[in-house]
């Protein structure tokens, strides 16, 4: 699942490789907006490029990050293998299920990044539990994202939050302490891209920091584990109609349209991002898909990061056309018509 992440790091330092029309870098569905936008720039100003063409920006990230995130797989010690990128290991640890670092680029004394890398599931580690990781990956039931006053209304695997959980403690103090003017970075592949996604997150809900100072979070082969809670927004929402009907009765105004927009009935109607997944079909889940399968699963995970207050392209997310562990949690596409 590593080979379309590999190839971007190969094209990227000039290495020839098979053309992407062959070797998919990445799956429409879970593409982001600001991949499919360059690479329609590129098949337009390039007859011979293909559509599947990214910026040069954009490979030169990704082959830094896949580098990197296949670092963290290495037996025994990756600061020589880190070092030999040019970055700074910082700190290292592993739970009984995962494996994470922390190194800096630096311009001289200056620190310009700091990167989070995250392991996915390595099933052939001897200090791997086994046992744990299969649980852990059946935890599949949503569970808030974040909780308190203000929360965004989205969900997160369990299994998978509970895991990140876990070395959190040890590296917030790492996202909190990054030098001033450095961006903030993070990758894994498969599930680690799945957790580094959440630390992303977490970063900007738990520990305030501000999302204008972190890259997009870089994931390869990893599954979808966000989703807006529409139950939740819908919720909220219904509260909200109950306030503006209310109000209206009260002054003598038009309280029969303030219901019908609020239910989502006229013109004027308006719904927020998620808020048609609800209770019954089309409900959001975890794994980022609607029931019915009538949204898309880039379009699931893209619309949480929204809620969460993030731009919709704050993942790049690389992914085999034919890689079964994206959709490892989701339900099967609907039949076609």
């Amino acid at each position: 699942r590593m080979w379309p992440a590999l190839a971007v790091a190969a094209r990227a330092h000039g290495i020839a490789t098979p053309t992407l029309a062959s070797v998919r870098l990445s799956n429409r569905r879970l593409v982001s907006p600001r991949f499919a936008a360059a690479s329609a720039s590129a098949a337009r100003s390039n007859s011979n490029s293909s559509s599947d063409q990214i910026t040069d920006d954009e490979l030169k990230g990704a082959s830094v990050a896949v580098r990197l995130a296949s670092h963290v797989y290495k037996v025994g010690d990756i600061e020589p293998w880190v070092r030999r990128e040019g970055f700074t290991l910082m700190a290292e640890g592993e739970t009984n299920c995962t494996r994470w670092y922390i190194c800096d680029k630096r311009a001289g004394e200056a620190t310009t990044h700091r990167w989070l890398i995250v392991r996915g599931a390595a099933w052939n580690n001897e200090k791997v539990d086994r046992v744990r990781l299969s649980t852990q990956i059946g935890k599949a039931w949503p569970s808030p994202l974040h909780e308190g006053k203000g929360a965004p209304p989205v969900v997160v695997h369990t299994g998978v939050k509970e895991m990140a959980d876990e070395f959190w403690p040890d590296v917030s103090p790492w996202i909190t302490s990054t030098p001033d003017g450095a961006r903030l970075c993070f990758a894994g592949h498969s599930l680690g891209g799945s957790m580094a996604m959440l630390l992303m997150a977490w970063s900007k809900l738990r520990l305030r920091v501000d999302a204008r100072a972190m890259d997009p979070c870089w994931t390869f082969g990893s599954p979808p584990v966000l989703a807006s809670d529409g139950w939740e927004m819908r919720k909220r929402r219904g509260a909200d109609v109950s306030e503006s009907v209310a109000r209206a009765a009260a002054d003598g105004g038009d309280w029969v349209g303030e219901l019908m927009r609020g239910v989502g009935v006229g013109n004027d109607a308006t719904v927020e991002p998620g808020a048609d997944a609800g209770e019954g079909p089309g409900a959001s889940t975890a794994g980022g898909s609607t029931e019915t399968g009538s949204t898309s699963r880039g379009e699931a995970r893209e619309d949480a990061l929204r809620v969460a207050g993030f731009d919709s392209d704050s993942v790049r997310a690389f992914v085999l056309s034919n890689d079964p562990v994206p959709r490892m949690w989701l339900p099967p596409p609907p039949p076609p018509p």
